[in-house]
């Protein structure tokens, strides 16, 4: 993920020697032209070693979505667009480095799952969940614990390590994040002829300098505000409004982006109820500044039609907006809550990786897993961006570099990724939007929540240590030890 931070320094230093040698300097004792070679980068290398194949064995993803999730890391057939090719040569490239035989197959349910593992069938060798309430795949037994497969080194570049420790539960590792997933975080969208009519400041600056935050990001909002027909309901064609949603969802990352999660950890490492603190009072009351300020958002007034100035929206959305010739745009992660907070965060609702538990070769898949996050650099996660970015963007330096920022903030969150519709995780998730909507009770309907929430994770850590035994203190640790 840190690879187009690569590129750009690369493509930098070939612009400046470009710049060099179009400026040659001749006198009368030396009108020899000099150039300098520009170093060309190389990827550190996995640490499989060169031998290792596999004889041809199978290995095979089962995804719980359709075809055209599938279509999203597998393609049957060389293609015309860049981004399949990439995809089709990945898995090509691992099918000659390891010699394995690469296959997927699509709509493989917890059902499925069930009587796979039922069965101890050794059918699949990766599983790739939805990325959202997969807590029952978890107790019930079954994904392998992945911390114990051979020639995973998730502390390289192309593993995502802080997210993988983000989703462990309990003692096990079940869900790995790593390049070789196409995600799609959150971002806000904005439209630039309105920053600049507006004279407001340059968003790009304002992340890069730390002060991209939630109340500077409302005061542009209400700064923009226009009710040309002075009906006061922001509904008429001609209506300016500050930041355009199309669904509630499309609110949750703002919680996130403030760096305030549902869940937390308590002092051994359990997820626990984390919003019921003074963090998110405070989150709270800036939010409410959108409901009292009437225009300020809008579900009616659409930023496709240059009547709104910021879009809450996915960073795919970037590939379709390149090609409106009358917008615009640039994008920019969720604000922080002050200029305090240490990062940027943007959610993620994207696909996970895990390994069923029936698998009989662990060598197989540690090394097929490693070697398809490491080759996803190479070309696939490049591709990837540019087909994001297009033809538009694709020479606008600070708007890769925000695309990256986007991808190297990238934060699972794990009432969404395990228990979104179990009792008190749904609840608690719109109760994080309710303040944008003018909801007044947020505060003591949390208190419920909360109750549910509680039952929820005791119910679900008693299913866990039947599978991993009991939780190990910091106590049985330094015991066990000795």
């Amino acid at each position: 993920m840190k690879k187009i931070t690569r590129l750009l320094a690369a493509l930098l230093a070939g612009i400046l020697l470009l710049s060099s040698c179009n400026n040659v300097v001749t006198d009368e004792t030396d009108t020899t032209e000099t150039t300098e070679t520009v170093p060309v980068e190389t990827r550190v290398q996995t640490k499989l070693p060169d031998d290792l194949t596999f004889d041809g064995d199978t290995f095979t993803t089962a995804f719980s979505g359709d075809m055209v999730a599938a279509n999203s890391y597998f393609v049957d057939e060389l293609s015309s667009d860049n981004l399949e090719a990439a995809l089709y040569r990945r898995a090509k490239t691992t099918e000659k480095r390891l010699n394995v035989v690469m296959k997927y197959d699509v709509d493989i349910d917890l059902a499925a799952t069930r009587d796979l593992f039922m069965s101890g069938d050794n059918v699949y060798q990766q599983y790739i969940l939805g990325g959202v309430d997969e807590a029952s795949v978890v107790v019930s037994g079954y994904l392998y614990n992945t911390d114990t497969l051979p020639y995973i080194d998730t502390s390289a570049d192309w593993w995502n390590q802080s997210q993988i420790d983000a989703l462990r539960l309990g003692k096990n590792t079940y869900m790995l994040v790593s390049d070789f997933l196409l995600i799609d975080p959150a971002a806000i969208f904005f439209n630039w002829d309105m920053i600049e009519d507006n004279n407001l400041p340059n968003p790009y600056t304002l992340v890069n300098e730390g002060t991209w935050t939630l109340d500077t990001y409302i005061d542009m909002c209400i700064a923009v505000i226009n009710d040309m027909d002075g009906d006061g309901e922001y509904t008429s064609e001609d209506d300016i409004t500050g930041m355009h949603y199309q669904d509630t969802s499309q609110l949750a990352p703002f919680f996130p982006g403030c760096g305030q999660l549902i869940t937390e950890r308590d002092e051994e490492g359990r997820v626990e109820m984390a919003m019921n603190n003074e963090r998110t009072l405070v989150i709270w009351d800036k939010l409410l500044r959108f409901s009292t300020s009437n225009g300020s958002f809008s579900s009616f007034q659409k930023f496709e039609d240059n009547r709104a100035l910021f879009a809450t929206r996915k960073v795919s959305y970037l590939e379709s907006y390149a090609g409106m010739s009358e917008l615009s745009v640039g994008l920019v992660p969720f604000p922080k809550m002050d200029e305090s907070q240490d990062s940027y965060y943007s959610l993620c609702y994207d696909p996970i990786i895990t390994v069923p538990a029936t698998i009989k070769n662990p060598e197989l898949v540690g090394a097929v897993l490693e070697f398809l996050a490491w080759e996803s650099g190479n070309e696939v996660t490049p591709t990837y961006y540019d087909k994001l970015l297009k033809t538009r963007y694709s020479a606008d330096l600070e708007t890769r570099a925000m695309v990256e920022l986007l991808f190297d903030t990238v934060t699972y969150e794990i009432g969404v990724t395990y228990f979104m519709f179990q009792n008190g995780f749904c609840g608690l998730a719109y109760i994080a939007t309710s303040p944008i909507l003018g909801d007044p009770h947020a505060a003591s309907r949390m208190r419920t929540e909360r109750t549910l929430v509680k039952q929820t994770l005791k119910t679900f850590y008693e299913e866990l240590e039947k599978i991993e035994g009991p939780a190990e203190s910091a106590e049985t640790a330094e015991t066990a030890g000795e």
